[in-house]
């Protein structure tokens, strides 16, 4: 979502109520055949509940193959360690996935067991909130409002410290609301109460454009200056140029908040404790994530470097085994060889040749130059049944060192795949070089902009 603008969002104030207690509707308009409106909450598992529901047992079977859990063991205190520690990751995967299916279905049903009408309107003239216990009659007279607008909470920063957030925490991302208010005339002059509130939703321009028709009340619009022009809808574009709707701003309705003083001092204070919790994390962020990013660059480097060396080596052994002498030599037994790591069998084929050189006679074990991290017993039996017992093959060896001998000579496949891994890495660490660059030396470069920005009598902003 792209950042409001910097300088619409440096003001304190918000055109929205945002009581203590609001409906946030997400649910449904419908009208029954006596031309009475109600607005109905959804009561539906949501898209991405059912996703995760279907997807939770895919990942708990996968991370349980992958754990190895569906291998024997043995029936003693180890094996009962093993089983249950590798229980855990499938467990704690199940436990992720369903968290927020089982929070909105316990929602869901506590809902259902009271009301699931949050508003109804008749044409006799009669609206009713259960919810709120609110009942309101055309005989008064009412407002009705639609106010969309960012929430106060996210608009006492200012520019500098907005910057910090949006690069340390993105979940600071200013966030708006549309709410569904009416305004009353009472004893004391005309008064703001709230029906509902929505994130920016078009059931709510729509619920409150049918109710302001069936009770033939007035809808004013309020739109805030700071709202991004993508954020606001087309209808509610709308509603600011078409009657019965009036432009609230063109109004002369004068009203106060039903929100006590007390709880907007309340809300200040608790904001500004959050504005500064929020400043200091982010601070603590960017302090930390210098380290993190120079760790990972040197990490980086180092690993590359290593894979760079080995690469090297690789490549000059395999340059050298290509001028190994040949000799004949004949499978001398041929079978698998299984190990335990763990509880996880390894299968690896148990090749064993003779060749004699220069009448010497020798034995060999090793088959490719660079040995396979193959380990299931599929791969094994296939290397198996290319050398039985008795067959005549060629075997390379080192002519100043014939103990050492291989059935192949050396692949350059491995070779360049090392060479890839260590390219890819150098391209990741030239990607952090300019964070790097810029969390040690950034401070500097902004601190002397500052500077000389005050020595030619320039504005400033501090945080």
């Amino acid at each position: 979502m792209r950042v409001f603008d910097r300088e619409e969002m440096t003001t304190s104030h918000s055109k929205l109520l945002e009581p203590e207690r609001s409906i946030y509707f997400n649910g449904s308009i419908e009208e029954d055949p006596n031309g009475t409106l109600t607005a109905i909450y959804d009561t539906r598992m949501s898209v991405v509940s059912r996703w995760l529901i279907i997807l939770s047992p895919i990942a708990a079977i996968l991370l349980w193959l992958f754990t190895g859990l569906n291998l024997p063991v043995k029936i003693d205190i180890t094996g009962l360690i093993d089983i249950l520690a590798s229980l855990v990751s499938p467990s704690l995967v199940l436990v992720l996935f369903l968290s927020y299916p089982v929070f909105e279905w316990r929602n869901n049903r506590q809902r259902k067991k009271g009301e699931i009408v949050c508003l109804s309107c008749s044409r006799k003239g009669e609206l009713h909130i259960p919810d709120l216990g609110i009942n309101l009659s055309d005989t008064q007279e009412v407002y009705l409002e639609l106010v969309h607008d960012i929430k106060s909470k996210f608009i006492q920063f200012s520019e500098e410290q907005l910057e910090l957030l949006s690069r340390n925490t993105p979940q600071l991302e200013p966030h708006d609301d549309v709410e569904f208010n009416y305004i009353i005339k009472e004893d004391k002059g005309y008064v703001r109460y709230p029906i509902m509130c929505n994130a920016n939703n078009l059931n709510t321009l729509i619920l409150a454009q049918r109710v302001s028709k069936l009770m033939d009340w007035p809808l004013l619009v309020h739109v805030g200056e700071r709202v991004p022009e993508h954020r606001i809808l087309n209808e509610m574009k709308a509603l600011l140029q078409k009657p019965p709707t009036h432009d609230a701003s063109d109004s002369q309705i004068k009203f106060e908040d039903s929100v006590s003083e007390e709880w907007r001092h309340q809300q200040t204070a608790i904001n500004k404790k959050l504005k500064d919790a929020n400043l200091k994390l982010a601070h603590n962020n960017k302090r930390m994530n210098k380290y993190v990013y120079t760790v990972m660059l040197i990490g980086g480097i180092a690993l590359s470097g290593w894979l760079l060396y080995l690469t090297v080596s690789d490549y000059h052994s395999v340059q050298a085994s290509q001028s190994r002498t040949v000799t004949k030599g004949m499978i001398s037994q041929s079978n698998i060889k299984k190990t335990l790591n763990g509880q996880k069998a390894i299968f690896v084929p148990n090749i064993i040749y003779e060749y004699t050189v220069e009448g010497a006679e020798f034995t060999g074990n090793r088959i490719e130059f660079f040995p396979s991290k193959d380990t299931d017993r599929t791969a094994a039996a296939e290397i198996v049944a290319q050398y039985p017992i008795g067959t005549r093959v060629n075997v390379f060896y080192d002519p100043f060192n014939p103990e050492e001998s291989t059935l192949s000579r050396g692949d350059m496949n491995d070779v360049y795949t090392k060479l890839l891994w260590s390219l890819g890495l150098l391209v990741c660490c030239a990607i952090l070089i300019p964070d790097v660059w810029k969390h040690w030396c950034g401070n500097s470069v902004v601190n002397s902009s500052k500077k000389m920005r005050q020595a030619d009598g320039s504005p400033s902003i501090s945080p």
